[in-house]
C-alpha cells in the first residue's frame, strides 16, 4: 500500500500534526494517472515519521468525505450526497489498521469541528 521509510512510536496523546499532501501523476506529461498521497505525523517532541500511498485513479478530499466505518470486514468510505459507498477495501488489507482508524476519526472530528 505504500513505502516504508521508518518506525515511529509514541502515544497518540502526543501527536501534535497530521499533513496530507497530493500529487497527481500524468503519464507522457498530459494523460492522467494515479494520485500519489503522502502523510506526515509530527509528535510534539519534534519527531515525524511519513508514508506514501497510491490510490488509484479516483480519490476524494477530506471535505467530501461523510464517514469512513468498518462492516463485514470492509473498510467503506461514505462520499458526501451518495447513498452508497465511494470505495471499500478489507481491514486486513490495512496495514496498522488501529492507527488508521485512529487517525481518520481525529480527520474527521476536527473537519466537523
Amino acid at each position: 500500500m505504500g513505502q516504508r521509510r521508518h518506525e515511529l512510536s509514541g502515544r497518540w496523546e502526543d501527536v501534535a500534526e497530521l499533513r496530507q499532501g497530493a500529487l497527481r501523476n500524468l503519464a507522457y506529461g498530459t494523460i492522467p494517472g494515479p494520485t500519489t498521497y503522502q502523510y506526515w505525523v509530527v509528535l510534539a517532541d519534534g519527531r515525524e515519521c511519513g508514508f506514501i500511498g497510491v490510490l488509484g485513479d479516483e480519490s476524494v478530499t477530506w471535505d467530501e468525505v461523510q464517514d469512513v466505518h468498518a462492516r463485514s470486514g470492509f473498510v467503506n468510505v461514505k462520499k458526501a450526497g451518495q447513498w452508497r459507498a465511494w470505495n471499500k477495501v478489507f481491514v486486513f488489507q490495512i496495514p496498522n489498521y488501529s492507527v488508521f482508524n485512529a487517525l481518520v476519526r481525529t480527520v474527521l472530528a476536527q473537519r466537523r469541528g
